[in-house]
């Protein structure tokens, strides 16, 4: 008898705090978020965290439910989160008089996101699954207007190259995917007339015509160009192209120019590579000095290299500048040594600037002066006279 009126007793107090339980929980329990509408512009790529509180109020041990009811919150990758811990929280538990200072709507704004206005509705329900409040977070998204380079980009290393005609060119560039997919890229080079361009990988021989390129990626080419040997001197415009029929068109004006080629030519009017030297005289040989190349010579140093003994003297030894197509007559008087035995000799006429050398071979036949033989002769008929006379002398005595 004694036990049943002990357990009729227990569930009469049971039966009145159960109501008082449940009231508490939701009358005495506050949701606090004092930033729930925000604007970002431009996102970044780090999380943002909107701070909650939750306080128990009552006296008794409170649980709470917390559940994401509407919005993108899984390509957000919202939750409500606890800072410190980092973790996601669906349910906790307050101490009475508890706060919460540890709570936030924490989420990462996707790359895809575009400009615009994004809600997201959280609910926090007590143990009994009775609503204690609902809380909406509205984040506007403003993007900057995006353009093709924005996108994908092409950047030459130098935009532009210097060289003689004749002479080959390489750019180097870089194309940049900058969007969240892989695409294929089609490349053009635009050319003068004549001329000739392709795309290469860096370090490749393969001409290309196009290239996959990753999200977010990124590759070296190399463009070359072959201009030909008639272009004169000058400035000549080229355009890098990629395309991409999702993303569109980007072109990169570069250009070459052209210096011109130097050539020095060492002849004679005649083109003839030979002369005669007498011995004691000298002799006048008429050189031409020829810039037969599309760009100017400066300082042309003649020089000679002769047998020992001689003497070979150029009317100029330099010439100051000598521009494309000019010519120059200078004089080189080359006396042979007094011993020198008649014969053929050699002497190699040089023309020498910093930006060409040429040289001449010159076949030199030496001959005994013609004052000797008349000497020689002279003497003879003088002893031939004396002879006589005295011939004519003996012969009377």
């Amino acid at each position: 008898m004694y036990r049943r009126g002990l357990l009729y007793t227990a569930l009469v107090v049971i039966s009145c705090l159960i109501p008082q339980a449940i009231f508490a929980s939701v009358a005495d329990i506050e949701v606090n978020s004092p930033l729930t509408n925000i604007g970002i512009d431009p996102p970044r790529s780090f999380s943002y965290d909107l701070g909650v509180e939750v306080t128990n109020n009552s006296e008794t041990i409170q649980t709470v439910e917390i559940r994401l009811i509407s919005g993108p919150f899984k390509e957000w990758q919202a939750s409500v989160f606890n800072r410190y811990k980092q973790l996601r929280i669906d349910t906790m538990e307050l101490a009475p008089g508890a706060v919460s200072e540890d709570l936030s709507f924490h989420f990462f704004v996707p790359q895809e996101a575009q400009s615009g206005t994004y809600k997201f509705l959280t609910g926090y329900f007590d143990g009994s699954g009775q609503e204690i409040d609902k809380i909406e977070y509205v984040v506007s998204i403003t993007r900057p207007e995006t353009s093709t380079e924005d996108l994908f980009t092409l950047e030459p290393r130098y935009t532009t190259l210097t060289g003689p005609v004749g002479e080959s060119f390489t750019f180097n560039a870089e194309l940049s995917n900058k969007s969240t997919d892989e695409h294929d890229f089609d490349l053009r080079v635009e050319v003068p007339e004549g001329w000739q361009a392709f795309f290469k990988p860096s370090f490749e021989d393969t001409q290309i015509a196009s290239i996959s390129i990753e999200a977010n990626g990124s590759t070296r080419l190399q463009v070359l160009v072959q201009p030909p040997l008639s272009a004169a001197p000058g400035s000549y415009p080229i355009v890098l192209a990629a395309s991409n029929k999702d993303l569109g068109q980007i072109t990169k004006p570069v250009q070459v120019e052209l210096t011109g080629s130097p050539e020095l030519t060492l002849t004679t009017m005649s083109g003839r590579l030979n002369s005669t030297v007498i011995i004691g005289e000298s002799t006048d040989l008429k050189l031409v000095v020829f810039n037969s190349g599309t760009s100017p010579l400066d300082n042309i140093r003649l020089l000679n290299q002769s047998p020992e003994g001689w003497v070979v003297e150029f009317d100029h030894n330099l010439i100051p500048r000598l521009e494309s197509q000019e010519a120059i007559e200078i004089t080189a008087s080359i006396s042979a040594a007094e011993d020198t035995l008649p014969g053929d000799y050699s002497i190699k006429m040089v023309g020498s600037s910093l930006q060409a050398v040429d040289t001449a071979d010159f076949r030199i036949t030496v001959l005994k002066s013609s004052t000797f033989g008349w000497v020689g002769i002279s003497v003879l008929i003088l002893v031939a006279l004396v002879i006589g006379a005295l011939f004519l002398r003996l012969g009377r005595r």
